[in-house]
C-alpha cells in the first residue's frame, strides 16, 4: 500500500523524519526514509539525484554551508502516496553560498526561504522529492542581490 501502513497513512511521518534528520545531520536516518533507487530533483542541479547515498550528499552538504540550520514545517498534506510540505528554512553561512548566479562569501550571516517540496512513497520509503524553492528571495535575504 502506497504511503500506508496496516491501513493508516505515514508517509508524513516518514517525511518529518527526514526535515529531522537534515536539521541534525543524521546519515544513518536517510538510508532507513529513501530508497536506493530514489530520484531527487533540486533548482540548483541540472539533474536529478538518484540514490540514498546521493541525499547524504545533500544532508551533509547542508551542514558543511551553513553552521546552524532549521527547518519549520508550515503546512502537509498527505493523499495516497504523495505528501506536500510547505517549509521554511532558517540558516546562518558558514562561508562561501554557490549559487547558479555565481558564489558569494557569507560567513556568519543569517538567512531564510521557503519552499514546497513534493514526496512521492512507496512501501514505506521516499521514492521521489522534488523541490520548489524561492532562490530569488534567497539571493535578497542574503544581500546578495539588491532589491530594485
Amino acid at each position: 500500500m502506497n504511503g500506508k501502513k496496516n491501513g493508516k497513512r505515514n508517509g508524513k511521518k516518514v517525511v518529518n523524519r527526514y526535515f529531522e534528520a537534515l536539521d541534525s545531520g543524521d546519515l544513518d536516518v536517510v538510508s532507513e526514509l529513501f530508497s536506493v533507487d530514489c530520484r531527487v530533483f533540486r533548482p540548483e542541479l541540472p539533474e536529478p539525484l538518484v540514490g540514498a547515498e546521493a541525499v547524504k550528499l545533500v544532508v551533509a552538504m547542508a551542514h558543511r554551508i551553513y553552521e546552524k540550520f532549521r527547518t519549520t514545517i508550515l503546512d502537509s498534506f498527505e493523499d495516497d502516496d504523495a505528501v506536500v510540505v510547505r517549509l521554511r528554512h532558517d540558516a546562518v553561512h558558514r562561508g562561501e553560498w554557490r549559487t547558479r548566479i555565481g558564489t558569494f562569501d557569507l560567513p556568519g550571516r543569517p538567512t531564510s526561504w521557503e519552499a514546497v517540496a513534493l514526496f512521492r512513497l512507496h512501501d514505506g520509503k521516499i521514492v521521489e522529492e522534488r523541490v520548489f524553492r524561492d532562490e530569488l528571495g534567497m539571493l535578497l535575504t542574503a544581500g546578495v542581490v539588491k532589491p530594485a
